[in-house]
């Protein structure tokens, strides 16, 4: 009050004072607007007002903003958005929360019911979602970066803890810490824990049940254990995830160089002869191939693709992988052509820190596991669901 009045001359500074009580009824009016369009059962305004009156309210605010000073215009919002930020960073208590998680929810709501009523797959807006079933989470912790580096930065992952009663409150805390150690590397993560004696089972329940949901993963993400013990249920855990639409990678890991330097990466294709066409079926390479492009720009590392041929099919093999890296630009990724067996070649080729192999329909597990041996790397096993296209 006292500089306003030092100043001798009211009108200098009451364009700006205006401008702020132009802002605050601006504000009320859009508040009382989303408010109204939400239709949530806790606006209950004791007056009532057509839904037109806010919306006039708001734009005629606005532009008498800017009829009456729009440089002051212009610095007033710039204030209020600074406050604004300001206060949203101290992290204040609302004692019943306020509009914008209500406003949020129901903008994932309206596209929901947009996305339904579009064709139910699209290729090119395909993200990995990851379902990751936990039986310790000292498993979990193992293969923290390989999943992180899987799905960011769109891609999302659903943690599911599976153990017994005794279990339920420190598998709770295990998951609620590993979820907020992905979402700290932004990573949208989701966790649940079901109490249950069979992890299959529990399993795939879960699977048929996620189906149902928007957000359902795509992907069941498994760690080929090393007990041989479990290759029946992790047989039936493949099959499940297949028979739910999903695709599977199943992660073998390498106990001495775990994922090495995260420098390199191969991917292992089938030899196509006498077929050397990418216009063709390319069989199960696709999510193998977007799974490890994922890998190269998330850990900047080089990338090869890798097909075993005879001698006579050299040609043919490396016109049919230029095409396939052309068509589905696939940018900076080598490819390889080995002349010889697949297991002696497994033994030759060029070092990896991690392979991408496709994952058989009835998959051989102890054979899988001599892999890491035969490549000194990790490898991951994957099958396609159908909905990826590395062409898309």
């Amino acid at each position: 009050v006292l500089f306003t009045l030092l100043l001798r001359d009211l009108n200098t500074i009451a364009p700006l004072i205006t401008m702020f009580f132009l802002i605050t009824y601006m504000m009320i009016n859009l508040v009382v607007l989303i408010e109204q369009r939400m239709d949530m059962v806790s606006f209950r305004p004791t007056f009532s007002i057509p839904r037109y009156v806010p919306f006039i309210g708001m734009v005629g605010c606005l532009f008498t903003m800017f009829i009456i000073n729009a440089s002051f215009g212009l610095i007033s919002i710039v204030f209020v958005v600074a406050a604004y930020l300001y206060l949203t960073n101290r992290k204040l208590k609302v004692p019943y929360g306020d509009m914008r998680s209500g406003l949020f929810v129901s903008v994932a709501e309206w596209a929901a019911k947009r996305v339904s009523q579009l064709p139910k797959e699209n290729e090119r807006a395909w993200k990995a979602n990851l379902l990751v079933p936990v039986r310790n989470t000292r498993e979990l912790r193992g293969s923290f970066s390989l999943i992180r580096n899987l799905v960011y930065p769109k891609g999302s992952i659903k943690l599911i803890g599976i153990t017994h009663s005794s279990d339920m409150e420190t598998m709770r805390d295990d998951l609620f810490n590993m979820a907020s150690t992905f979402s700290r590397e932004n990573v949208y993560t989701r966790w649940s824990v079901i109490e249950s004696n069979n992890f299959k089972d529990a399993l795939v329940n879960s699977l048929q049940t996620l189906q149902g949901t928007f957000f359902k993963p795509n992907i069941l993400f498994l760690r080929l254990l090393h007990d041989k013990r479990y290759d029946e249920e992790m047989k039936a855990m493949i099959e499940a995830a297949k028979i739910n639409n999903m695709g599977v990678q199943l992660y073998v890991e390498d106990n001495v160089a775990q994922l090495g330097r995260s420098a390199s990466i191969n991917v292992w294709l089938r030899e196509k002869s006498p077929h050397w066409d990418v216009s063709m079926d390319l069989g199960n390479v696709d999510l193998a191939l977007l799974s490890a492009y994922k890998l190269k720009k998330n850990w900047g590392a080089t990338m090869r693709v890798i097909i075993v041929v005879q001698e006579e099919e050299v040609e043919d093999a490396y016109k049919y992988l230029e095409n396939l890296l052309d068509l589905s630009r696939l940018k900076e990724v080598e490819a390889h052509v080995e002349i010889g067996t697949f297991e002696e070649i497994l033994q030759t080729a060029p070092q990896a820190d991690v392979d991408f192999f496709g994952l058989p329909e009835d998959p051989d597990l102890d054979r899988l596991r001599s892999y890491v041996e035969l490549t000194s790397s990790a490898c991951v096993f994957v099958s396609d669901s159908g909905n990826e296209n590395i062409l898309a």
